[in-house]
Order: structure tokens, then C-alpha cells, then sequence
């Protein structure tokens, strides 16, 4: 079976940035749901090679990671997207693949964890190629696999949760419970799909921290513990939301951050504000604030009037007060902090915390 290992050493295909691109056990994972895909496909292994992606605009670089590989004498630029939390239209898809395929001077597959029906139909009716590896591919001349029916998400016990699923998980410790709610309402208070609401509740699930419970058509999610000793139970699976970090000079905070870090413990503990404030903003909102010059980027802290953490949830989701993230998030953004003054009052937070 293919795994990681099996691509080329000499070339084995980067993940350059991947702090901004996701966790990297999902691009991982990603990578090595490709390899199996392609060599059941072909009879035979399919070594994906290295592309740099350092000439791409940075929205680019932080969403998809790049490999090459040969297909029946065919050669292919793959590009994995890692952005599961959305669910672009095919049009969006297919505008991409273009901006792909202008930057880099040949035809972009994007491939993807997940593709819902009709977005699949839009892709072939626009002349797309894509890939969903065990499900889907769309390769005109080389491979088309378009079985209708998508495989069940994995269940094995998650090494940490998604982005989304942890995103829920806090949302209902912090803002209001979710138990008994139906996926569908979930999806629409946390503003992701349905189908990565599917995807959350089997990670939900396979951790062992609720149940699915069904009646009829509805779904809903049903937790086993109350709420302190949910997120115990839970801690082993969540990570610190922050994608990636940045100095920035700005006239003022751009609408959606909220201060982080240091500076959000300033306001929940005794603890003093850093020099520097830190904030924290969704990273699509970064991305779109960058691109309307909303601020700018240094490259250190000299001329810097901030530190932005660019997260993989919306932190103005979770939060209760509007004058710092939630508190359950900045525990994860700082617990790693060597600094005992910092630890010392993260237990401060958790002790303080209405459970």
C-alpha cells in the first residue's frame, strides 16, 4: 500500500509553511489518501515530487501545497488544498484552478478531502480536473472515477481534532450547549457546511467524547460528560488554534480581531500586557484585510505596532466579552509557553472558568 514513505526522498513533496496551511497531521493525511488513491488507480505506486510554491501570491501559499506526478506517461501539477473548513462553490473552485494554472504556467488538479455532488457536476460541466482520493477523480485522457456514493469519514481515534470539530467542542463548553441540537442547526450557528458537520461529528464520536444519536432523518449529538470533565477528557485532542503568527503596523485592529495572548490575559488574570499587544483574527478575514491594505506585514517587531495571530477559527465565535478572545482558546495558544508566570496563571484561568 502507498504510504508517505514511499515517495521519493530526493523530492519528497514539502509541506513548506504548514503551520500556515492547517495541522499537519490533515495535509498528511491528505498526502497519503493521494498516494493510496492513485497507485489503486494505476496497479502501481505513484511517487508525487516537490514543486515550490514560492513564487505564488501568499494566499495561495498558505492554502494549497504543491506536487507533481506521472499518470500512464502523463504528467500532472497537483494541488492539495487544505482548506476543509469551506466549501467553495465550483465556479470558486474552478477560478482557482485558473489563478493556479496563470501563476504557475500549466493546468493546476486541485485536489480536495471532500466534494459535495453537485459541486462535482459543476467541475465537469466547466472542464475542471480534480481529485478526491477513495472517491473521485476527473483526469480527461488519464483517469475518471466518479462513483456517486461518498466513503464513510474515518473513525479511528483522531490524534487531534479539526479546526471545525474543536470549534464546536468549545462552542458548546463556552457559549451554549449543542447537545440535542441537530447538525444542521450546529452547522448553521458556527457557519460551516453540513458535510463538515458530518465530518465533525465522526471525529466527535471516535474520541469518545459524545454520541450520534438518530431519529428519522435527524441527527443530533448527544455529549458524555458534563462540561469540566468534557474538557478534560478533551484536552488530549486539541491543539492552539493560531495558523500562523505575524508583526503588523496598523492605525487600528481591523474589524473581527480580538486581543490574544498576553494581552488577553492582562484582562483575565493579573498578569501584565506585553510592550507589544497581541491580537487574534480569523485567518480569512487576515488574508482579506492584507489584500484591501488594511495593514501591512514587518518583518519584526521594529516599526511593528502589533502581533497578529492568524487562527483557523473565527475567535469572535467563541468569545463572550469584546475585549479578548474566549478563555478556553487562549489556554491553548499558551499552554506550551516555557514561562512559569504564564503557567502558573493559565491554572488561574482554568480555576476561574463558570463550568
Amino acid at each position: 500500500m502507498a504510504t508517505l514513505s514511499m515517495i521519493h526522498q530526493s523530492e519528497t513533496l514539502h509541506l513548506q509553511g504548514v503551520e500556515s496551511l492547517g495541522s499537519v497531521s490533515n495535509m498528511k493525511r491528505l498526502l497519503t489518501d493521494l498516494a493510496e488513491y492513485l497507485e489503486k488507480l494505476t496497479g502501481r505506486e505513484v511517487p508525487l515530487k516537490r514543486i515550490d510554491a514560492g513564487k505564488l501570491p501568499l494566499f495561495l501559499r498558505e492554502r494549497f501545497t504543491l506536487g507533481k506526478a506521472e499518470i500512464f506517461g502523463r504528467e500532472f501539477l497537483f494541488a492539495l488544498d487544505s482548506q476543509e473548513e469551506e466549501e467553495p462553490s465550483a465556479a470558486t473552485y474552478a477560478s482557482l484552478a485558473e489563478l493556479l494554472t496563470s501563476q504557475l504556467g500549466e493546468p493546476a488538479v486541485i485536489v480536495m478531502p471532500a466534494l459535495a455532488t453537485h459541486v462535482r457536476q459543476g467541475l465537469i460541466r466547466l472542464g475542471r480536473p480534480f481529485v478526491v482520493p477513495g472517491s473521485q477523480t476527473f483526469l480527461p485522457t488519464a483517469l475518471i472515477d466518479l462513483r456517486e456514493r461518498q466513503p464513510a469519514p474515518r473513525v479511528s481515534v483522531p490524534k487531534s481534532l479539526s479546526p471545525a470539530a474543536q470549534c464546536v467542542l468549545l462552542y458548546h463548553l463556552e457559549r451554549e450547549t449543542v447537545s440535542g441540537w441537530p447538525l444542521q442547526k450546529i452547522a448553521e450557528t458556527v457557519s460551516y457546511s453540513p458535510n463538515m458537520l458530518a465530518k465533525v461529528k465522526h471525529e466527535l464520536v471516535a474520541a469518545e467524547l459524545c454520541e450520534a444519536v438518530r431519529d428519522g432523518r435527524i441527527v443530533t449529538l448527544r455529549f458524555h460528560f458534563e462540561r469540566r470533565e468534557l474538557w478534560e477528557k478533551a484536552l488530549p485532542w486539541l491543539t492552539s488554534p493560531v495558523r500562523a503568527t505575524y508583526w503588523v503596523r496598523w492605525e487600528k485592529p481591523p474589524q473581527g480581531s480580538l486581543p490574544a495572548g498576553i494581552s488577553a490575559m492582562s484582562r483575565m488574570t493579573m498578569m501584565a500586557d506585553d510592550r507589544s499587544p497581541v491580537y487574534a483574527i480569523d485567518h480569512r478575514g487576515h488574508r482579506a484585510a492584507i489584500e484591501d491594505g488594511g495593514y501591512r506585514i514587518c518583518t519584526d517587531r521594529d516599526g511593528a505596532t502589533a502581533r497578529l495571530e492568524a487562527w483557523n477559527y473565527n475567535p469572535t465565535l467563541l468569545t463572550i466579552r469584546p475585549d479578548a478572545v474566549d478563555p478556553l482558546s487562549l489556554y491553548l495558544t499558551l499552554k506550551d509557553d516555557p514561562n512559569e508566570r504564564i503557567q502558573d496563571q493559565l491554572e488561574t484561568l482554568i480555576e476561574q472558568f463558570t463550568w
